[in-house]
């Protein structure tokens, strides 16, 4: 099986499991999509690539960045589970949204349905 093939059947595998725990298949996409975002953007960090992206650090509740925050990264994100995981998923929805409200503000909706991570 390629290397292609082997990734979507994973993809579709997880939505089979998420589908049987309530989690519908417009919510799985924009999941997915938010966390593919995050790890296509780290592997261009990696060799060859070497792209030197650099992320942003988590943002406080008036939107600023804390300075000795973590980073909004895939390495970060990988490293949570359970609560800790929900937590740092929801502050990556401050800094990167998914959604901007009518004013132009972003509006950090985003809440994992993840309690692990999915491998890809």
């Amino acid at each position: 099986m390629s290397n292609e093939s082997t990734i979507i059947s994973k993809v579709w595998n997880f939505a089979h499991v998420l589908r049987d725990d309530g989690v519908g298949y417009g919510d799985y996409l924009e999941q997915i999509t938010y966390l593919l975002f995050l790890k296509m953007a780290h592997e261009l960090n990696q060799p060859p690539y070497n792209k030197g992206l650099s992320f942003p650090k988590v943002k406080d509740a008036e939107g600023d960045e804390i300075v000795d925050g973590e980073s909004c990264d895939w390495q970060t994100l990988a490293g949570k589970r359970g609560a800790e995981l929900e937590t740092f998923y929801v502050q990556l929805s401050v800094v990167y949204p998914l959604k901007k409200e009518s004013s132009g503000r972003s509006s950090p909706r985003a809440k994992t349905r993840f309690k692990t991570l999915p491998s890809f």
